[in-house]
């Protein structure tokens, strides 16, 4: 029995009340047979588009070239799809044409995986045309019939098997998995932006289900030549570290003459790309006294300290980076300051004679550095005493 969202089983219910079979399909299935909470549901039915616009009030035209209505709901917005057999993919990512059937096998013979061609609602129960119940339980990804074919069909499912590998810690059949490596020249068909979305995604989840195996099948080669940096090593520090995309990001492209570049090419957003460039550039810093963590941190905030840290622990994995990582934490509890927190400012230093212009910045950089140091506490009184004396006897 799969708990079924009220606006789910309400769009199933009038569907079956109108004469036309509907269930719920695809990865809210799969998750909800998982234990997992979908983040999307969707419908198919063999009712077509036109008759679910009539039947529900609130809706959008979301795909009806390819029979897809978006049900409104207050809480929840769902697609209902027409069962359909797919035409030819010229593109090698969309259907050319669609033919809209009543045959829910034809329906789930054109899904990507067994795991993702599963169809339930509450009348009927699970209905499994392609033993996705059972990959389930093997923790596999197997292609729905033949592999090549669906992979020559949308070249993204090469990315999405090893996606679907990495966030659900699952192993990709043989057959399916072969498949990848023979058809991954097709990947230059997609756009550099799914391509990312899903190398990304896969960095985030198991990354020797994922990333491993884009990596094993050439598959990360093919995307981009100089991923060739990318070793099995890399990736089994890379899986110690949170779960982070600019950390893992900057883990597995250690060593790229360019990192920036490559990242650009993957349609990186640009704050995500400038923290993996700084992680990069700073690797190999000293941060072996109290000092240097707190300047960095105060240079480049907590955060990055947090992640530099980690990155070198997992690379390093030497008594070095741990003495960092202990360090670190003390300091973190001792607490660290930015310069915002400095208990002085411009205003009192021209108070005690200090003259506008640049002397101002320099003087206050010279007494923050000197309170990072531990030669100077954070206190007003104590600040103004060094500045007078420093202005006095400049």
């Amino acid at each position: 029995m799969i708990a079924l969202p009220r606006a789910v089983a309400d769009i199933l219910k009038i569907l079956h009340e109108n004469g036309y079979r509907a269930y719920a399909v695809g990865g809210c299935v799969r998750d909800s047979l998982l234990g997992r909470t979908p983040h999307d549901w969707d419908v198919a039915s063999d009712a077509e588009a036109e008759t679910v616009l009539a039947l529900f009030p609130h809706t959008v035209g979301t795909g009806l070239r390819h029979g897809t209505v978006t049900v409104l709901y207050p809480a929840m917005a769902v697609e209902v799809t027409t069962f359909r057999r797919d035409g030819d993919y010229s593109d090698r990512r969309r259907p050319d044409s669609v033919t809209f059937t009543d045959s829910l096998r034809e329906d789930a013979a054109r899904r990507d995986f067994t795991i993702n061609a599963m169809y339930y609602n509450e009348s009927e129960g699970l209905i499994d045309c392609f033993s996705g119940r059972e990959d389930l339980a093997a923790r596999l990804i197997r292609a729905v019939g033949d592999p090549l074919r669906r992979f020559d069909e949308d070249a993204l499912r090469i990315l999405r098997a090893g996606r679907f590998a990495a966030e659900l810690g699952f192993a990709v059949e043989g057959e399916t998995r072969r498949a990848m490596e023979l058809q991954k020249h097709l990947l230059r068909h997609i756009s550099r932006e799914r391509i990312g979305a899903e190398l990304f995604r896969a960095l985030l989840g198991d990354v020797a289900a994922g990333f491993g195996l884009f990596l094993k099948t050439g598959c990360l080669c093919e995307i981009d030549e100089r991923l060739s940096i990318v070793t099995v090593g890399r990736l089994t520090a890379c899986a110690v570290l949170p779960r982070e995309l600019p950390l893992r990001l900057a883990c597995v492209l250690m060593g790229a003459n360019d990192p920036g570049q490559i990242l650009r090419g993957l349609r990186v957003d640009n704050r995500t790309q400038r923290r993996v460039c700084l992680l990069l550039d700073h690797l190999d810093d000293p941060l072996d006294s109290d000092y240097a963590m707190r300047r960095f941190a105060a240079d480049w905030g907590t955060d990055a300290l947090k992640e530099l840290t980690a990155l070198r622990a997992a690379c390093g994995g030497n008594t070095t980076a741990w003495a960092e990582a202990d360090r670190l934490g003390r300091l973190l509890k001792e607490g660290m300051i930015t310069k915002k927190e400095l208990q002085i400012n411009g205003a009192d230093l021209l108070q005690v004679g200090l003259k506008e212009g640049g002397a101002v910045g320099a003087l206050l950089e010279q007494l923050f550095d000197e309170v990072l140091r531990g030669n100077l506490p954070n206190r007003h009184n104590r600040l103004m005493d060094e500045a007078r004396y420093r202005i006095n006897n400049g």
